[in-house]
């Protein structure tokens, strides 16, 4: 669904260029620990950098994804895992050849996760629907299915 609203709204110039990543979920007690988690995820990094970091707080605004529910919060960000591929015969490296798969992470606090699942707005269920609603015109104009309708 997101390359296609991609295609649709114009953001993917060269075709189906979405990202969308595998995801780990993590979810602590409140925002001071969010922070200490975010610092070591840092630490991992050569540059201390987090590739795509996105802090969202609760009841503002969400400027990046208009299908998003401004009812929770949340901290993402992706990360690239190193994952041991099979050697290569005569490399330098041996046995220690890796490929960096990218992984997105995403933290919430116990309070933006019970929103989450309580609130309707904020369900991964209602996103979806937002999503599809916005994607239905496209699918099935109404210029050719009216008549049926």
């Amino acid at each position: 669904m997101k390359a296609y609203l991609d295609l649709l709204e114009g953001n993917s110039k060269s075709g189906l260029t979405t990202k969308d990543y595998t995801g780990v979920e993590f979810i602590v007690k409140n925002d001071e620990e969010v922070e200490i988690l975010v610092d070591r995820f840092r630490a991992t990094t050569i540059s201390g950098r987090l590739e795509g970091f996105k802090q969202r707080k609760r009841a503002v605004a969400v400027s990046d994804n208009q299908d998003a529910s401004s009812a929770f919060g949340l901290t993402k960000f992706i990360l690239r895992v190193p994952v041991l591929v099979d050697p290569i015969p005569d490399h330098p490296l041996n046995d220690l050849t890796c490929q960096l798969l990218p992984v997105e992470v995403q933290i919430l606090t116990l309070d933006d996760h019970q929103i989450r699942r309580t609130h309707p707005d904020a369900k991964h269920e209602s996103y979806k629907k937002r999503q599809f609603k916005r994607l239905f015109p496209a699918i099935f104009p109404m210029t050719i299915y009216r008549p049926f309708l």
